[in-house]
């Protein structure tokens, strides 16, 4: 924005410019011959903004006023999004009847059908979206269904992305109390789960939405139920929410379990559809789709020098200036234009370009515009502003830091880990819906193999430590969550209580007490009843590390793979790629080049109780791009040696399992 004001002041003559909370927003701009009113005006609209004189000039001014004003405003779009979504719901409820034998032996057939057509491979997105889409029907998506209607719009608002609140209806302190009365519609769901489960066990031997179902059903009576767990998530990149039913015994076991999606996809577009015409794409876009072109195809680095210089210097050459910028001009076609996007806009629009051989349809790009903003048209004008401006605010990522991050890395050969904590702690969210992965995918692609979205609390963690802390936790020494600053302990807490997905942790035996069963899972992992008190101070963090020398491999055929490995990794990767059926081309894996470096792998460890840890392995790297990638012949021959002995270790494994009736050999 300062930039554009510079500009604006030396061409009107009008001294304009911008405050802090101004200055760094993201605009682009096509104006001419526009009364400077008019495009004083747009501007201000498209960024939420107001103008105010101050000592000899206008500046784009953001009071505390008026940022609540456009906080409440957004608050009261969702909930009437999510008064929609579950009057949709209800609507469905409705219209599915009642549930009998006849409508549960439809179901169960309806799902072996897609077992059968995706070979049990209901994992696949097809088999997937296909299961999902029956889940409603079931048992359990009905109960889901009955619950979530009875939770208030304000209710669901209060879940932000990528969080997760739980309701239960003996609440710990964690937890929230269960809104209304849940009894009947648990009865309801004992009476139906026993018709469906009738109605699987009548399927023919090994077939069937089958015998996971079938066994959970079957496990107890839901008349033992004692608590009853609602959890309502909403991922971080995109509006939904899941909500799962927990049914639980005295014991802690589940008795039965439910799921269901609250749809808050967006609806009535401002901006008609447009069918016909292709966005013309500037060179440097074209660079952007043929380097993103080559890595969906398996290169590990792009070697466009122009374009990782641009990509590597945000602050210079915007990410929102390739393929964004050209569909916005596009749909302008000559008209002023002013459009503020959200940092996702990077790189959306341009893997619809690749999938369309580098070209993009005005249309969807027409789609995907109206889906994120909203578009007004007049006077000759077109402008677009974030639907949320707020929270687009708020995910915005500041150029200047992510330039020097990414710089550093190519730099130093790849992620240092003290570097990314840093960056990780300076960034304006939790989870990496931002331009860090985006672009990541073209400079760093092993950062997105050491990353996800359950680290990101713990690099945030680290990232704020003290240099005295972070040399004690360096040394092997354990710190207290006692000393830690409030920053870093709100980290912790929400990665235990509220982010999603949820935390992932070991409950450990303590004294003489017994564990549960292996595969059973307990009322204890649920982290809000494992600890219901929350972190408490005597809580530790201690970290190790271990070093290796890694390959990056130059994927081909339909095979693409970003993350390092080491020997054994590599060893079972070759042994797979000797065995898999060729007629699969899920299994398709071939190895052309390698690029060889070091791995340093850095586990962290948090003892939230005597019997409950967290572990999370974050990854170091160092690959010269220097160095070209070269055959697997050329690689150190030590590394070599480690392969071969890895390989035979695998083929060992491997053929001392039996291959089942007509198929082949499971990994080890």
């Amino acid at each position: 924005m300062g930039a554009i004001l510079r500009e604006a002041s030396k061409q009107t003559g009008i001294a304009m410019g911008a405050v802090p909370e101004t200055r760094d927003e993201i605009i682009i701009v096509s104006v001419h011959d526009a009364p400077v009113k008019a495009f004083q005006d747009q501007l201000a609209q498209a960024i939420g903004a107001r103008w105010r004189l101050s000592g000899g000039v206008l500046r784009l001014v953001r009071p505390l006023n008026l940022e609540n004003e456009q906080a409440d405003a957004e608050r009261r779009i969702r909930i009437e999004e999510i008064k929609a979504g579950l009057a949709k719901l209800k609507r469905r409820a409705a219209e599915m009847g009642e549930f009998t034998a006849q409508s549960a032996k439809v179901l169960a057939d309806k799902l072996d059908l897609i077992n059968t057509k995706y070979k049990g491979h209901l994992s696949d997105s097809q088999g997937l979206e296909a299961t999902i889409a029956l889940e409603p029907q079931t048992p359990g998506g009905r109960l889901a269904i009955g619950a979530i209607v009875g939770l208030t719009p304000e209710d669901v608002a209060d879940v932000g992305p990528g969080e997760r609140t739980v309701y239960s209806t003996n609440p710990t302190a964690m937890q929230r109390p269960m809104p209304g009365d849940l009894e009947p519609l648990i009865h309801q769901y004992q009476s139906e789960q026993q018709l469906y489960t009738d109605a699987l066990k009548q399927l023919p031997v090994g077939q069937g939405h089958g015998r996971f179902a079938v066994s959970e059903a079957a496990a107890g009576g839901l008349d033992e139920v004692s608590t009853v767990l609602l959890v309502l998530a909403r991922s971080p990149y995109n509006p939904n929410l899941t909500v799962d039913i927990h049914l639980v015994r005295k014991d802690g076991t589940y008795v039965g379990r439910a799921r269901s999606l609250l749809d808050l996809g967006e609806t009535d577009p401002h901006e008609p559809h447009i069918a016909d015409g292709v966005v013309p794409l500037s060179q440097q876009s074209l660079r952007m789709t043929a380097a993103l072109d080559q890595l969906q195809k398996g290169k590990t680095f792009i070697d466009d020098h122009t374009l990782l210089k641009q990509l590597t210097h945000p602050e210079q050459f915007d990410p929102l200036s390739y393929v964004a910028a050209d569909g916005v001009f596009a749909l302008a076609d000559q008209q002023n234009t002013i459009a503020c996007l959200p940092d996702t806009a990077f790189l959306e629009p341009a893997f619809t370009a690749v999938q369309k051989s580098k070209q993009l349809d005005k249309g969807k790009f027409s789609d995907w515009l109206t889906n994120n903003c909203g578009v007004s048209r007049g006077g000759g004008w077109l402008v677009a502003s974030p639907r949320r401006m707020v929270e687009t605010r708020s995910l915005r990522v500041d150029r200047a830091v992510l330039g020097q991050f990414l710089r550093g890395s190519i730099d130093n050969g790849g992620v240092v880990l003290d570097d990314l904590a840093l960056f990780v702690s300076r960034l304006p969210t939790r989870y990496m819906d931002t331009l860090v992965p985006l672009l990541a995918f073209f400079v760093l692609p092993d950062l997105n193999a050491g990353v996800s979205d359950k680290s990101i609390e713990l690099l945030r963690m680290y990232g704020r430590l003290t240099p005295e802390q972070r040399a004690e936790i360096t040394a092997g020494k354990a710190i207290t969550f006692a000393g830690l600053d409030p920053a870093s302990k709100a980290d912790l807490n929400h990665m235990a209580f509220r982010a999603d997905p949820p935390l992932s942790y070991v409950v450990r035996t303590v004294g003489a007490s017994a564990p549960p069963p292996a595969f059973v899972e307990t009322i204890q992992t649920e982290v809000t009843e494992a600890m219901p008190r929350g972190i408490p101070d005597t809580a530790s963090i201690s970290m190790n590390s271990s070093s290796s020398e890694a390959v990056l491999a130059d994927g081909g055929g339909d095979f693409v793979n970003y993350e390092p490995m080491n020997p054994y990794r590599l060893a079972y990767a070759l042994v797979h790629a000797e065995q898999a059926d060729p007629t699969d081309k899920r299994e398709k894996i071939k190895f052309d080049l390698f690029r060889f470096g070091h791995t340093r792998n850095v586990n962290i460890r948090v003892e939230l109780t005597p019997s409950i840890e967290v572990e999370q392995t974050l990854k170091e790297t160092s690959f010269s791009r220097k160095d070209a990638s070269v055959p697997y012949d050329q690689l150190p021959e030590s590394f070599r040696k480690a392969v071969q002995a890895a390989m035979i270790q695998v083929r060992k494994q491997r053929s001392s399992v039996a291959a089942p009736p007509g198929g082949r050999v499971p990994p080890p």
